[in-house]
């Protein structure tokens, strides 16, 4: 059995092959980089899950850093809602969700703020998107996120980042559009914001993945531009 997953920028190729009773080859292929391991298992079913990108490199994907593509100006005491993309993870599970392989297809790694303070991040650019964004490929997740300038000047905002262990990720019914839940982003003035991960589906009728990476973190103070 061969799966083969298509991105605008890389090709996945997952093969499943059949030894003997109760044992399988497992191939995974992206572009030239090959892993293969052996699967022991008492049924053929595999199950394949969006989760956060920090199923690889952890220590350093505690957060996801979204640079928008054009800066979203918003009147002061205003609000608007919109939707952005951001990278997620892929892991594939025998059943009862035992998690025997994962990866990424999004590798970039960006610092917010200081050498000192700051935290590494897993970075990524997007357009701004009213509408749920209909052109996901399998290694991205829409985010819908709820700008509230609480301040009384105009906010000029140019990026996000938000905590992803833990948080909740739901995927659509035909399996391959992915979307994290919802994020509240309050500006406090032109350089702070406070970022709440929101216990809130996007959309309705999606199913929830049954993969958490790490423990939930809910809020992050930006406090190094916004």
């Amino acid at each position: 059995m061969e799966t083969i997953l298509s991105d605008r920028k890389n090709h996945v190729k997952l093969t499943f092959r059949k030894i003997n009773e109760n044992t399988y080859q497992y191939i995974r292929n992206i572009g030239e980089t090959e892993v293969e391991k052996t699967l022991i298992m008492s049924s053929n079913e595999i199950g394949i899950y969006p989760t956060t990108p920090n199923v690889t490199y952890p220590e350093y994907s505690e957060y996801i850093y979204i640079k928008f593509s054009k800066e979203v100006v918003v009147e002061g005491n205003g609000e608007v809602d919109f939707f952005v993309k951001a990278p997620v993870g892929i892991v594939l599970a025998l059943k009862n969700n035992e998690v025997f392989d994962g990866f990424t297809l999004n590798e970039k790694h960006a610092l917010y703020g200081s050498l000192v303070k700051g935290v590494l991040t897993r970075y990524f650019t997007s357009k701004i998107y009213f509408s749920k964004p209909n052109d996901l490929s399998f290694s991205e997740a829409a985010v819908k996120v709820k700008v509230i300038n609480a301040s009384d000047e105009v906010a000029k905002v140019s990026r996000i980042v938000f905590p992803i262990t833990g948080i909740p990720v739901y995927y659509g019914s035909n399996g391959y559009e992915a979307f994290y839940t919802n994020v509240a982003m309050k500006i406090v003035n032109h350089e702070i914001a406070e970022v709440t991960v929101l216990d809130e589906e996007p959309l309705v009728n999606l199913r929830k993945s049954p993969i958490k990476i790490g423990s939930l973190k809910k809020s992050f103070i930006m406090e190094w531009g916004i």
